[in-house]
């Protein structure tokens, strides 16, 4: 069997998934099988995985009817015969030293279960997406609702892909919930990324994020909840409704007064449970009181309680 198995799920993208394709059959690492599944396309996006499958025999094709995203990623799994599955999109282009680079973390770091990378987007969107390669970053970004590790980047250990199949209740944000599950279900885990740029990602105005905001936003407060619980976080309701107003899921914060006590709650509720050198909550929270109009003495006085001296890049890195 092959060592890395890459899977793809496709519907209608015809425009794309030949450049997609190509990419991975052109890696440098080559004891691959790249899986694709057709999710019932309306469009010529089979005839083209069956010309690429024609060149390159490791190419293999599934078709069904439309199911979505979720149950075309747990087919594609259980069809899976690799050590490691890879994960793509059929609109992305992956680096050629991509799964290479990734397989050498991954194989030479037996702590870590998912690895990453970086990430430069094109299309609509032009920005550089530096997925972090530290593991307790990485969690504290989950504790965050942030989605740490972009999904089409994922080299993971097929182990825990078959231990945890994805879940249908939280199509369009299932990556989002499957990292969080891994953390708080199996400690031992870890994340990891390569700090290369090794995927190239299409924006365009009809992305899941784009086309299904308001789903997303309420499946992640149930994640979020599902998460804390998971890991044994209790919050009082008020700390619970500061968490989710850092986290953008609530709009508004009534009592900005009490951004000092609810944030030093947050962080000694948290660092029971994962370490946070890098400073993502305190980050996050001064960001949001300055869009809140907290006064500069109280801003300054919180920055000198939690230790951060100043607003800087990195909330995102």
């Amino acid at each position: 069997m092959p060592k890395v198995s890459i899977i793809m799920p496709c519907r209608n993208g015809a425009g794309t998934v030949t450049q997609a394709l190509r990419s991975l059959t052109r890696q440098t690492y080559r004891d691959i099988e790249i899986l694709v599944l057709d999710d019932g396309s309306e469009d010529d996006s089979l005839e083209y995985i069956a010309r690429v499958a024609r060149e390159d025999t490791r190419v293999r094709t599934i078709s069904t009817p439309k199911s979505g995203i979720v149950q075309s990623l747990n087919r594609l799994v259980a069809s899976s015969g690799g050590e490691y599955i890879a994960r793509m999109d059929a609109d992305d282009i992956a680096h050629p030293e991509r799964i290479e680079k990734q397989v050498a973390l991954i194989s030479s770091n037996p702590q870590i279960g998912i690895a990453g990378c970086w990430v430069r987007t094109f299309g609509q969107l032009k920005e550089t997406w530096h997925c972090s390669q530290w593991d307790n970053k990485v969690k504290n970004q989950l504790l965050l609702g942030m989605t740490p590790l972009c999904h089409p980047t994922w080299l993971v250990r097929a182990t825990l892909f078959h231990r945890f199949p994805y879940e249908s209740a939280f199509e369009y944000v299932e990556d989002r919930e499957w990292l969080g599950r891994i953390f708080y279900s199996d400690r031992e885990v870890q994340f990891g990324a390569v700090p290369e740029i090794l995927l190239y990602y299409r924006t365009h105005p009809n992305s899941v994020t784009a086309s299904h905001p308001e789903i997303q936003k309420q499946k992640t407060i149930s994640l979020v909840e599902r998460l804390l619980k998971g890991l044994g976080v209790e919050l009082p309701p008020d700390v619970l409704d500061f968490h989710l107003y850092l986290l953008g899921l609530k709009e508004e914060y009534a009592d900005t007064s009490g951004f000092m006590e609810s944030l030093l709650y947050l962080i000694n509720a948290f660092k029971r449970v994962i370490p946070d050198e890098h400073k993502i909550l305190p980050l996050r929270a001064l960001a949001r009181a300055w869009q809140a109009g907290v006064s500069t003495e109280n801003i300054e006085e919180m920055q000198l309680r939690v230790g951060v001296s100043e607003l800087r890049g990195g909330i995102n890195g």
